[in-house]
């Protein structure tokens, strides 16, 4: 049996990716602002889930690559430098009807987590155990602003 890998159609240009002319607009972008590649990949941190910048290079290889991004980078880079997203969606070579892997999910799992937070049965060690196997940070950890109170050790915490 042949297995056939659905990919985004080839660009009608030898040369150029896919998503060929998001990247000229994000250079387009990126030169009216006078920044970096390297200021651009770090202005990404902010708006992406785990606050981690986007590589400058992955961001480069959308000039020649054959694969549509994932929407979560494009909006990152669209939210860094002010391109709106349904442009940038539809530039980047996704279909109208895209949507980012956690789009659904993210209202939900803020809802469950903050549930966690608010519980009173589960102790702060538990609450930042299970955050962590969630994929939660630290970053994220303090914007919930949780806290350990100073005068205890975990040991005193636990037999408490």
């Amino acid at each position: 049996m042949r297995v056939t890998w659905l990919r985004a159609t080839k660009p009608p240009v030898a040369g150029e990716g896919v998503p060929y002319r998001f990247w000229l607009r994000v250079n387009r972008e990126r030169s009216e602002r006078r920044w970096s590649w390297d200021r651009v990949s770090e202005e990404t941190a902010r708006y992406t889930p785990d606050g981690k910048a986007i590589p400058r290079s992955t961001i480069a290889n959308w000039r020649t690559s054959t694969r549509r991004p994932s929407l979560r980078l494009v909006y990152a880079v669209a939210d860094a430098l002010g391109i709106d997203r349904v442009e940038a969606r539809e530039i980047a070579g996704h279909p109208p009807d895209a949507q980012a892997s956690d789009a659904a999910v993210a209202p939900r799992l803020a809802s469950a987590i903050q549930e966690l937070m608010d519980a009173d049965d589960i102790s702060l060690e538990a609450k930042i155990l299970l955050l962590g196997t969630m994929g939660r940070t630290e970053k994220f950890l303090a914007s919930l602003r949780v806290q350990r109170e100073p005068d205890q050790t975990p040991g005193e915490r636990q037999a408490g």
